[in-house]
């Protein structure tokens, strides 16, 4: 432990500093030791972490995005523009090789602005640059069908793009607004 000092006025100093340190130190060591915050989780899992912000994200959150893999697994995102981050620069992410192979992606999951349902990211249009602000800050508002996003984009501005006119400069650029 330490050892006894004969002079008290420096034992009491001793004390003091163990028990500071002991109480308010040590608890932040064992914070490091909770759960992981692999962004990888099983395609049934109903919560995660975003691998783009690190946040944990709810399947069932308004703007809460998804990718499924060939493996069972899925990651879930904390927004479409993350999604998208992640699609199109998966190198620059913590997960696995295999969910940065889009070889392995089986399905690609948003949520339509006006539903709030799941729709392929696939088929799905895609609202840039809106006066329409996710969560997380300017987002790709999403849409079932083109119609319903040329009205969104004639009450709200913004501009038109599919999954694959999505460029990684479009992404950077309305995530720095």
């Amino acid at each position: 432990m330490f050892t006894v000092i004969y002079n008290v006025k420096t034992r009491y100093l001793v004390l003091p500093r163990l028990f500071t340190f002991a109480f308010l130190f040590l608890p932040f060591a064992f914070t490091a030791c909770g759960p992981s915050r692999a962004a990888v989780v099983s395609a049934d899992a109903t919560a995660g972490y975003c691998a783009v912000c690190k946040m944990q994200v709810k399947r069932d959150e308004a703007w809460a995005a998804e990718i499924y893999y060939s493996d069972g697994k899925k990651m879930i995102f904390k927004s479409p523009a993350h999604l998208l981050e992640f699609y199109l620069a998966p190198a620059k992410f913590e997960a696995p090789d295999a969910q940065k192979d889009r070889a392995n992606i089986t399905r690609i999951v948003v949520k339509d602005y006006q539903t709030g349902k799941p729709i392929d990211a696939r088929a799905a249009s895609f609202v840039m640059n809106s006066k329409v602000e996710g969560e997380m800050g300017p987002d790709f508002v999403p849409f079932d069908s083109r119609q319903a996003a040329e009205k969104f984009v004639r009450e709200n501005r913004g501009s038109i793009v599919t999954l694959n006119e999505v460029t990684l400069d479009m992404v950077q650029s309305l995530r720095k607004k």
